[in-house]
């Protein structure tokens, strides 16, 4: 491993040990999960949550009609730029609100995990000061696990920029980033647009999860998985099935260059296990700041899922919203589902066989609508 994995795997581990313990049956549970919110104060050019504010709440909506759990998987809020009275202020009538008829149901049914952009809430004092008059009493938590097979933390543990320097990225963000930010119209999510950062995450996340044989749900990154080996597991089967076909293929010249490349990439980071070994152990809500809705995980009658909720153009009346004078549908779409015991159980004996897509790299999983991940950049 290298340093990076290492430490990753090291506060990984303490955060399990530290991390809530909640009640959890497979079967009966119904549990949302989201993460990477970035609430700010609706500035213009700085707030990348405001044009999801109201899909977020319509969600929220949605799931506490139908009895689920709502679990906040960190970066909630974006207080590496703002002010936490601010954003408070900003959301109270509609994010906040509708948090707390979870939160008003009791410490199970509302579950706060902190992030990097939202680590203000290490401080119990901060969170009685600000979060308190939004909420009410609440906890913010490192991880949370379900049973003795799922931790759910935000991720950033152990990357450099987001945890182990993270008084120092805080000061620049606040301090100098800001006013960049709105002339250029860039992000503070520096894992969510740089794809080198992102791949290393998620390759230090995933061989946490498969050396432990558990299951975590993070976020940081942006980008939503669902079960899928990291990249870098991918490239490693690419390339043996490369070379296999070299020595019948019609054009080997361009073949070799390809496979030469791939080495090269390879050459950039650590592997985390073969592609025969590979488990689907790894999952990522993405983020509430895409530019068309939210993504999260859904937990509910036994199986997982990877959800999306959007805007789409009004058909149904009875679903109509009305603000500022126009009509619009907000709709979930499912991306994938799987059964979670079989996840469980396949992950906890670390065995995989016949699970694979050898074309895709995509686990053989019970799936609705599209495979494969759900890109912040869409």
């Amino acid at each position: 491993m290298n340093r990076t994995q290492t430490q990753t795997h090291r506060k990984l581990d303490r955060v399990y040990r530290e991390s809530l313990t909640l009640p959890f049956q497979v079967q009966r549970d119904r549990i949302v999960i989201f993460s990477d919110l970035h609430m700010a104060d609706k500035v213009a050019k700085v707030d990348e949550f405001v044009r999801n504010e109201l899909i977020y709440a319509h969600a929220l909506q949605e799931y506490d009609r139908n009895g689920f759990r709502l679990i906040l998987n960190g970066d909630v809020e974006e207080c590496w730029e703002t002010k936490p009275r601010l954003i408070r202020e900003a959301y109270r009538d509609t994010a906040y609100a509708m948090e707390r008829r979870f939160a008003d149901k009791g410490p199970a049914w509302h579950v706060r995990i902190v992030g990097n952009h939202d680590d203000l809430w290490t401080n119990r004092e901060k969170v009685e000061k600000y979060l308190w008059p939004a909420l009410g009493p609440v906890k913010v938590h490192v991880g949370a696990r379900l049973g003795d097979h799922i931790l759910i933390t935000h991720g950033h543990q152990g990357d450099w920029f987001s945890d182990t320097a993270a008084v120092l990225s805080r000061h620049a963000v606040r301090h100098g980033w800001r006013g960049l930010q709105r002339l250029l119209n860039m992000t503070t999510a520096r894992a969510a647009r740089n794809h080198m950062i992102r791949k290393r995450r998620d390759d230090a996340l995933y061989s946490w999860a498969r050396s432990r044989g558990k299951i975590l749900i993070a976020g940081h990154t942006h980008r939503s998985m669902f079960g899928e080996m990291p990249e870098s597991n991918q490239i490693v089967e690419m390339l043996r099935k490369l070379e296999k076909e070299l020595p019948t293929h019609p054009t080997p010249f361009q073949l070799r260059a390809t496979i030469e490349h791939l080495r090269k990439l390879a050459q950039s980071t650590t592997f985390t296990g073969s592609f025969g070994d590979a488990l689907p152990c790894y999952f990522n809500s993405g983020c509430g700041v895409h530019t068309d809705g939210i993504t999260g995980i859904e937990i509910e009658g036994g199986k997982i899922r990877l959800v999306k909720w959007l805007m789409d153009d009004a058909q149904d009346e009875d679903a109509l919203v009305v603000q500022q004078q126009l009509l619009f549908k907000i709709e979930r779409k499912v991306y994938r589902e799987a059964e979670l015991s079989a996840l469980i159980e396949q992950v906890r004996k670390g065995s995989a066989p016949n699970r694979v897509d050898p074309e895709t790299g995509h686990f053989e999983l019970k799936e609705k609508g599209n495979k494969g991940e759900v890109d912040s950049a869409a």
